[in-house]
C-alpha cells in the first residue's frame, strides 16, 4: 500500500522514500568506482609514459613499468578493502557480542531503541525508536532534565540468527508538518512492539506517544497502528 491509516490521519508510506535511498546509495558507489578507475588509469599512464621514455636509453626500465603497475593494483586493491570493509565486518560476526555495537548488514549501527522484537514466519523482526541528530533540553523539561532529539520514526531490522540483521529502513515515519499529529516532530514514540493478527492478517504495533515534555497524555498512552 502507498498509505497508511493511523488515529485518522493518512501519511505516505516508506517504500518509495527507502527505495530511492538504495538508488542513491547504488549511484554513489558507482561513481566511487568510476572514480577509482579513472585515478588509476591516469597514475599508471603518467609513470609508464616517463618509463618507457627512459626505456629508450636503458632496457632495465621495462621491469621497472612492470613493477610500478604492480604497486599500483596494490594500492588500489586497498581502496577496495577499505570502502567494504564495514559490510566485510558485518558479515564475519558469528555470535552475538553482549556490551559491543550491533552492525547491520551494510556495517551501519543498528538503530533501533526501546526494542521490541517479532518473530513470524522463520524470521525475527527487531522494531525500535530512531535515535539521530541534535540532543538538546526543551524549556519545558529544563527542570528535570529531559533531553532529547526530534522523532524520526520507527525502524525495522530482520534476521534469521539474530545475529545478522538486515535494515528494512523507516516503517512508521515522523510528520513533519502537522503538529497535531501523533507523530509529530517535536513528540514522544518510543518502545514499539508488533504482533501479527491471523484473523485477520495484519500486523499490529502500539506504542507510547506523548509530548516532549510527556504532559499529553495520562497514565501509559498508546497508539495502535494496523497495517
Amino acid at each position: 500500500a502507498n498509505h497508511h491509516q493511523m488515529n485518522g490521519s493518512t501519511y505516505p508510506s516508506e517504500e518509495d522514500a527507502l527505495l530511492s535511498r538504495r538508488q542513491l546509495s547504488t549511484t554513489a558507489g558507482n561513481r566511487f568506482h568510476v572514480s577509482k578507475a579513472w585515478i588509476r588509469s591516469i597514475f599508471i599512464g603518467t609513470i609508464v609514459l616517463g618509463l618507457l621514455l627512459s626505456a629508450l636509453f636503458d632496457d632495465r626500465s621495462f621491469s621497472a613499468v612492470h613493477k610500478t603497475s604492480s604497486y599500483v593494483d596494490q594500492i588500489v586493491d586497498i581502496l577496495d578493502q577499505n570502502s567494504d570493509q564495514k559490510q566485510s565486518d558485518a558479515t564475519k560476526i558469528t555470535t552475538i557480542r553482549p556490551g559491543s555495537i550491533f552492525l547491520d548488514t551494510n556495517g551501519d549501527p543498528i538503530n533501533a531503541h526501546g526494542g521490541g522484537f517479532l518473530f513470524h514466519d522463520d524470521v525475527y523482526y527487531w522494531y525500535g525508536e530512531i535515535k539521530t541528530g541534535n540532543t538538546y533540553t526543551p524549556p519545558a523539561n529544563a527542570n528535570w532534565g529531559g533531553s532529547r532529539v526530534d522523532l524520526v520514526g520507527i525502524s525495522c531490522y530482520s534476521s534469521q540468527d539474530l545475529i545478522h540483521w538486515e535494515s528494512r529502513g523507516i516503517i512508521l515515519p515522523a510528520v513533519t508538518d502537522d503538529p497535531s499529529h501523533d507523530l509529530y516532530v517535536k513528540g514522544v514514540a518510543e518502545r514499539p512492539k508488533v504482533v501479527y493478527n491471523s484473523l485477520t492478517n495484519k500486523f499490529v504495533m502500539w506504542l507510547h506517544i506523548d509530548s516532549m515534555d510527556y504532559k499529553r497524555r495520562v497514565g501509559v498512552p498508546t497508539l495502535v497502528w494496523i497495517y
